[in-house]
């Protein structure tokens, strides 16, 4: 499956590349899906992401959404490591893992992560690993990553409000 392919499943979910023509809603999306973090006083860069920063982030690293009926209600994000703004590795770097809040806690973000692993990250890229870096102080994003598989490695404080702790999941031994 090409990178801009669409893969249809149950309850007409699409799992596509977005494109230019979504940033708008996009950006709607990233601002509600993130309000959650605001909450616990973490402040993602997504959640502060403008139309601008969208189209930047679209350039420069591959992004993926999982819609149903339409509607945006996963997303997820690859930094490269030859990219402008890799990962703490020599990896593909996930990030702007998020979900739609009215979605949030049905296993809809699963679903999207299993298939950027398998689809993009095992099958197309052949990556033996991937990256990703999370708050500390998330309440429960560490234990929902160690659960799929991904094991913490670093921890950084590269903002004032949460320390940053990187994992990695082995996907090709």
């Amino acid at each position: 499956m090409s990178q801009g392919a669409e893969r249809k499943t149950k309850m007409n979910q699409v799992f596509r590349a977005l494109e230019e023509n979504d940033i708008e809603e996009f950006h709607r999306f990233l601002t509600a899906a993130y309000a959650e973090d605001l909450q616990y006083g973490i402040y993602f860069q997504a959640a502060f992401a403008t139309i601008t920063d969208i189209t930047t982030h679209l350039i420069n690293n591959l992004c993926y959404v999982m819609e149903q009926d339409g509607i945006i209600i996963s997303s997820c994000s690859l930094r490269m490591p030859w990219g402008p703004n890799p990962g703490p590795e020599i990896f593909p770097h996930l990030g702007w893992v998020s979900t739609r809040p009215e979605y949030k806690h049905q296993g809809f973000g699963s679903k999207m992560l299993d298939w950027v692993e398998q689809e993009i990250l095992i099958k197309q890229m052949k990556a033996p690993a991937v990256t990703l870096g999370t708050a500390e102080e998330h309440p429960w994003l560490i234990r929902m990553y160690e659960k799929r598989g991904y094991v913490a490695f670093e921890k950084r404080r590269l903002h004032e409000d949460h320390i940053t702790v990187y994992m990695k999941k082995i996907l090709r031994p």
